[in-house]
């Protein structure tokens, strides 16, 4: 449930449609593209506590899923992924990224940004250096915030 990206839907109704805070929050927050476990941390909250108001959106046909794989990571989130990495490891951070790119069954241009938490990980596993892995993971989650 948590990687599950919905979007908003105002179908009209006879019946109208009632909305508590939580619920007004969460609409808030649905983009499209943003996954229910994104949307509780900027919530401050975890994804359990959102069930019960997104299924009274969802009941009220105010949000429908999407698939998330339909909006890939902006390029440059990549290529400044691959300049942050490239301080730590040096000339081979682009070879770095493709691979791990590789390795969780995507391509550059269409990498689903619901998976750029996973990425970073996956790329963060490959510095060696504790202390840049752990600037590396800090930087790229201030990257991370920039487009969710």
């Amino acid at each position: 449930m948590s990687q599950m990206v919905f979007r908003r839907t105002f179908e009209e109704s006879a019946d109208g449609f009632m909305l508590d805070a939580q619920m007004l929050r969460i609409l808030e927050q649905i983009n499209g593209q943003r996954t229910i476990a994104q949307i509780a941390g900027r919530m401050g909250v975890t994804p359990i506590d959102l069930k019960p108001g997104l299924a009274k959106l969802y009941q009220q046909k105010l949000i429908q899923p999407v698939t998330p794989a339909s909006t890939p990571l902006p390029a440059t989130f990549l290529r400044d992924m691959e300049t942050i990495l490239a301080g730590a490891i040096g000339p081979i951070a682009r070879i770095v990224v493709e691979d791990c790119i590789a390795l969780l069954g995507h391509q550059r241009t269409r990498f689903p940004s619901t998976k750029a938490p996973q990425l970073i990980q996956r790329v963060a596993a490959k510095i060696a250096d504790p202390n840049a892995r752990k600037r590396f993971i800090l930087k790229m989650g201030v990257k991370l915030k920039s487009i969710t």
